[in-house]
C-alpha cells in the first residue's frame, strides 16, 4: 500500500537546539514522499483455543521481542516511521511553536523535609533535570545532584525518593530509560557522595526511613511471585536484609513503615484499586501481624493526624468521608466519624496549624475547604478559579503554606498562602509559550449509551464559527479511579492556540464522582468508558464543533485502550489516532513478561472463563477487521516499557496496517529506550511531539 504527501520543503530551522533540525531533515530524505510503502509483516495461520473460542493471533511471532525477525520487522517501521511523518508539512513552523516548551526551565513543588526544600529542576535547555535543595523559600540553591555525573546518556534520570527524617541521606532513584525497574542509591548529604548501599535494579514500589535514619524498608516486587518487603540497615551487607512481609499474590502492592515513633510497623496492602487491607506488629517482630482493616470491599487513604490513626474512606460512603480507628480495637462498628459525607468527592485532607484542609473534587475540579479539627466548617481557600489544585503543606516560615493550581488557561503555579490574611503570592510559575488569554472555557454534560450523564471541558479560541468545520482532539482516560482535572499542556495550548478545539471528558472508571463513577467503568462495565468516549465524539459533531473528518483522539496506557477499542468499535467517526504506550491485548496480557498485575483486576483476568467473555468484546488487537476504511494511525512506543509490554503495540500495528483499507497510513514510532516511565531527552521529547502535531495538522486540515 502507498501513500501520496506533498513535496518536501526545505526548511531553515531554528538553532541551537541539540541538532534537532538535521534529524528532522534526516527523516524527511529517507525516501520518495511519492513512494512510501507501508512495511509487510508475515501473517500466520496462528489459532488459539481459549474457553472453547478459537482467536487467530497472526502475529503471535512478534511476541518474541528480541528475534532477528522481530527487530527486522522495528526497523522497517521505524524507516517508515520517518519517511512518512518526516515529510509532513509545516514542520518548520510546528518546531518554533513547541521548542520553548521543551527548552524552557522546569521546576518540581519543593518538599519540606528534615528542615530543608528538596526538588529537582531542569535548566534551559538541558536535556534531563537535576536534584537540588534551599534551607528556606528564599535561601540560596544547592545543587545535590547532576545525572550527568552518573551517566553520559540523556536518557538515564535521577528523582528524589525520600530524605532521611534527620536530613543526612537522600535516597534517590537511578532509571535507566523508561522502564519502570530502577536502582536505589543513598547521597551522603554531608560528603556529597554516595554511599555503597545499593538497592540494585528492580521494581521498588516501597520505600520508607526508619525512625532513627539509619536505615529504611524496601519492596522488590517480582511480577510473577508477588512483592516482599525488606529492611535494609545503613552499612550492612545486602544478603543480610531482613525480610519483613511477603505477599501471597502478584496482584497486590505493599508498603511498610514505621508508628508510634519506631516501636510499631504499620503495613498496607493495595489490592488492585478497588479497595486496601492494613495490619499492625511490633517492630521487633514478635508476634503475628494483627489485621486493622481486613476483607472490606473499599477505598481507604490512611492519614496520623496529631497521632491518630483517620481514614477518608467510601466505606459506607460512595463520595468519602473521614473516620477514626482505634488501633487497640479497631473492628469496623467501633469507628468514629470525624468528617461525614458530603455531596462531592473527598480526595485528600492535610492538618496545619490546628486547622483541617479538606480537598473535593466537584464536577470535576478541585475545591479545598478550611475546617476546624472537628469538621467544622470555616471558609474555602480561595483558589484562582476552577481548576485543580494541591492541598497546601508546611513551609520554613510559620503560618505560611504552599500548594499549586492548574488550569486550562494558567499553567501549573506554585503559591504561598497565608490563611490569617488570605494572601496568596506566586512563588514559582511555568513558562508557558502560549497566550491562553482568549481561550473560551466551556463545561458540557452530555448523554452516554445508557442514559449517563458525563461532564466533559471544551476549550477553543473566541470568535469560532460552530458549522462542523473545527479541527478537534479528543483526549481520555477512564479508568484506575484515576481524576482527568482541569489542567493544559503547552502542546494542547499550541494546538488551541493555532485554532484548534480540545475535548477533555471525564469517563466512566475516574474517580471524579465517587466509587460508583470508578466501579461502573472497569471488569464488566469496562465497556461504558468506550460508549463514554464515542458519546463524547458525538456530541461534539452534534453540537456543530467539528466533524467526523476532522476529529482525532488520543490516549496513552489506559487511554490506549480507550482509543484502540473505539476506533475499532467507530472506525468511522474519526479522521486520525493518536496511541502512547498502549494497552492492545487484554486477552494476551496475563502470559506477558512485561505487565503490571494489579491491573488483572481492573481489566479482567481472560484466563478466567467468565471475565474472557467480556474481555473479547472489547480488546483491540482481536477486533480489528479486514477490509475496513480506518482513520490514519500514528502508535508510540518503546523496548523499555516494563509496564504495558510494547509487543502489544507490535501486534496491533501489523493487524491495522494489514487490515486497512483506506487511504490513510498506520504509522509506528518506535524508540528503544522509551517506556512509561520516560526514557526520551527533551529533545526527543520535541521531535515527536512536531511529528504528533504535524501528523494531526496534516489529516485534520489545521494550517500552519
Amino acid at each position: 500500500m502507498k501513500f501520496h504527501f506533498r513535496p518536501v520543503r526545505i526548511f531553515i530551522f531554528p538553532s541551537g537546539l541539540w541538532g534537532l533540525a538535521s534529524a528532522l531533515c534526516l527523516g524527511a530524505l529517507m525516501s520518495s514522499p511519492q513512494d512510501i510503502t507501508t512495511p509487510k509483516a508475515k501473517r500466520l495461520n496462528f489459532i488459539e483455543e481459549i474457553h472453547g473460542h478459537r482467536i487467530p493471533d497472526p502475529y503471535r511471532w512478534l511476541e518474541d521481542q528480541w528475534s532477528p525477525e522481530t527487530r527486522a520487522w522495528l526497523a522497517g517501521q521505524n524507516k517508515y516511521a520517518g519517511a512518512v511523518l518526516g515529510n509532513l508539512p509545516f514542520l518548520k513552523e510546528i518546531t518554533a511553536a513547541l521548542e520553548p516548551v521543551y527548552t524552557a526551565e522546569r521546576l518540581s513543588v519543593p518538599e519540606f523535609s528534615a528542615g530543608r526544600f528538596y526538588y529537582t529542576r531542569k535548566l534551559k535547555a538541558a536535556e534531563r533535570q537535576a536534584i537540588y535543595s534551599r534551607p528556606t523559600l528564599d535561601g540560596e540553591e544547592k545543587l545535590i545532584l547532576d545525572p550527568s555525573e552518573l551517566s553520559d546518556d540523556p536518557t538515564v534520570t535521577v528523582e528524589i525518593r525520600a530524605v532521611s527524617p534527620k536530613g543526612r541521606y537522600l535516597a534517590y532513584n537511578y532509571r535507566d530509560g523508561g522502564e519502570d525497574e530502577v536502582t536505589i542509591r543513598i547521597r551522603d548529604l554531608e560528603s556529597g557522595k554516595d554511599l555503597s548501599d545499593i538497592i540494585p535494579r528492580g521494581m521498588h514500589w516501597c520505600f520508607a526511613w526508619n525512625t532513627a535514619g539509619d536505615g529504611f524498608y524496601y519492596s522488590a516486587d517480582d511480577k510473577v511471585k508477588g512483592a516482599r518487603v525488606f529492611f535494609h540497615r545503613i552499612g550492612q551487607e545486602l544478603k543480610d536484609d531482613a525480610l519483613v512481609y511477603e505477599a501471597e499474590r502478584r496482584e497486590y502492592w505493599v508498603n511498610v513503615s514505621e508508628i508510634d515513633n519506631g516501636k510499631r510497623l504499620f503495613l498496607s496492602l493495595g489490592i488492585g484499586w478497588q479497595r486496601q487491607e492494613f495490619y499492625i506488629r511490633e517492630l521487633d517482630g514478635g508476634g503475628d501481624w494483627k489485621p486493622v482493616i481486613r476483607g472490606i470491599d473499599a477505598q481507604f487513604q490512611p492519614r496520623w493526624v496529631e497521632k491518630k490513626l483517620w481514614m477518608i474512606t467510601d466505606f459506607g460512603a460512595p463520595y468519602g468521608r473521614v473516620m477514626e480507628i482505634d488501633l487497640t480495637d479497631p473492628t469496623p462498628e467501633k469507628w468514629k466519624e470525624v468528617i461525614p459525607e458530603k455531596q462531592d468527592v473527598l480526595a485528600g485532607l492535610s492538618f496545619l496549624d490546628g486547622k483541617l484542609y479538606l480537598q473535593y473534587l466537584q464536577d470535576a475540579a478541585t475545591v479545598i475547604q478550611i475546617c476546624e479539627p472537628d469538621g467544622t466548617f470555616i471558609r474555602e481557600l480561595e483558589l484562582p478559579g476552577r481548576g485543580s489544585a494541591s492541598l497546601p503543606q508546611g513551609t520554613d516560615k510559620p503560618g505560611v503554606f504552599l500548594f499549586t493550581f492548574q488550569s486550562f488557561t494558567q499553567p501549573l503555579t506554585v503559591y504561598t498562602y497565608d490563611p490569617k490574611t488570605t494572601e496568596r503570592k506566586i512563588w514559582y510559575q511555568e513558562a508557558s509559550p502560549v497566550d491562553t488569554s482568549d481561550f473560551v472555557v466551556n463545561q458540557e454534560w452530555y448523554e452516554s449509551k445508557d442514559g449517563t450523564q458525563i461532564p466533559m471541558w471544551v476549550i477553543h479560541k473566541k470568535g469560532i464559527d460552530l458549522d462542523g468545520s473545527n479541527p478537534a482532539l479528543l483526549y481520555g482516560y477512564g479508568g484506575f479511579n484515576y481524576a482527568l482535572l482541569p489542567g493544559l499542556s503547552d502542546f494542547h495550548a499550541v494546538w488551541i492556540q493555532k485554532g484548534g478545539i480540545f475535548a477533555l471528558p471525564n469517563l466512566r472508571g475516574g474517580s471524579e464522582f465517587g466509587r460508583s463513577w470508578h466501579k461502573s467503568g472497569m471488569l464488566r462495565f469496562k465497556q461504558n468508558v468506550f460508549d463514554d468516549f464515542v458519546g463524547a465524539a458525538e456530541h461534539l459533531i452534534r453540537r456543530g464543533y467539528t466533524n467526523p473528518s476532522k476529529l482525532a483522539i488520543k490516549g496513552a496506557s489506559n487511554g490506549g485502550l480507550l482509543v484502540g477499542a473505539v476506533l475499532t468499535q467507530r472506525p468511522d467517526l474519526y479522521q486520525a489516532v493518536l496511541a502512547g504506550v498502549p494497552e492492545f491485548d487484554l486477552i494476551g496480557f496475563p502470559r506477558y513478561k512485561h505487565i503490571n498485575p494489579p491491573a488483572l483486576l481492573e481489566y479482567g483476568d481472560a484466563r478466567k472463563p467468565e471475565e474472557f467473555e467480556y474481555i473479547i468484546g472489547w480488546s483491540p488487537v482481536q477486533n480489528v477487521r479486514p477490509n475496513t476504511d480506518y482513520p490514519a494511525i500514528l502508535v508510540t512506543t518503546g523496548d523499555m516499557d516494563s509496564r504495558v509490554d510494547p509487543v502489544e503495540a507490535f501486534k496491533m500495528v501489523a493487524n491495522l496496517q494489514w487490515a486497512t483499507s483506506s487511504s490513510r497510513p498506520v504509522v509506528f514510532n518506535h524508540d528503544p529506550r522509551l517506556g512509561h516511565s520516560g526514557g526520551r531527552s527533551f529533545s526527543k521529547q520535541l521531535r515527536d511531539s512536531t511529528w504528533e502535531m504535524a501528523f494531526l495538522s496534516h489529516y485534520l486540515g489545521l494550517i500552519w
